[in-house]
């Protein structure tokens, strides 16, 4: 296959100028076969995308140490379920969870397919966009709720799906997922900047900096002093 053949030229040639190759599974883009069958709202999704997961890692498995199964996997239910800001376009919140679900379920799935494909132990994580929630107004007790809900969607739900291997709120009750529990080697961060929370004003993903604020070419606020985790409460 001409595309298996063209990555392993590219690791190939990062091995031989000193590169350690890190392949990441699924970067926003979803396979044209993939989204033809329904992209993550289909309910075999997990089962879908760890099959195309474990034949990569079989190709390629020897010249790859790290893995990453779905970058920022939040990032892809907000801006593809619920912001409507990326491919398919939808704004509906069942579907978000439904996505959000799914990809959870996937991420375990993947762990499992890419481990058990290769030989050469690798190391196999996630890759987690965890910005800075805090309300609006702190004095707004909707703006604080509004808040806490980004923080969990955001920020908790995944990691802890992953530490018990369960699918929790706000997409699941606590439903056990078989083979997700600790589907983690690594842990990645990736911090942008706040994301100031008001529960009357649409959504978006500047994170409604602060008028004088200094943003990056992307429109973000620069606050480095932030930690990747919410403390607004």
């Amino acid at each position: 296959m001409k595309e298996v053949d063209h990555y392993r030229q590219v690791m190939e040639s990062l091995h031989r100028h000193g590169l350690t190759p890190m392949v990441t599974l699924h970067h926003f883009t979803n396979p044209l076969w993939f989204e033809r069958l329904g992209g993550w709202l289909n309910p075999r999704a997990p089962e879908l995308i760890a099959r195309f997961s474990g034949f990569i890692a079989k190709e390629l498995g020897e010249l790859v140490p790290f893995w990453s199964p779905i970058n920022e996997p939040m990032i892809v239910v907000i801006g593809s379920y619920l912001f409507g800001a990326e491919p398919p376009g939808q704004s509906d919140w069942n579907a978000a969870m439904t996505a959000s679900r799914h990809i959870l379920q996937a991420h375990g799935a993947m762990y499992r397919a890419v481990r058990e494909s290769t030989s050469h132990n690798p190391q196999v994580g996630l890759v987690h966009n965890m910005p800075y929630i805090e309300p609006y107004d702190p004095d707004s007790e909707d703006d604080r709720n509004a808040a806490a809900l980004a923080d969990l969607l955001m920020n908790e739900y995944f990691l802890a799906g992953i530490d018990t291997g369960t699918v929790g709120p706000p997409a699941g009750q606590g439903e056990e997922v078989p083979g997700l529990k600790d589907a983690w080697d690594f842990i990645g961060i990736n911090y942008y900047s706040r994301h100031r929370m008001a529960h009357d004003q649409p959504a978006d993903t500047s994170g409604l900096p602060p008028p004088d604020a200094e943003l990056t070419l992307m429109g973000y606020e620069v606050f480095p002093r932030a930690s990747t985790r919410s403390s607004y409460a």
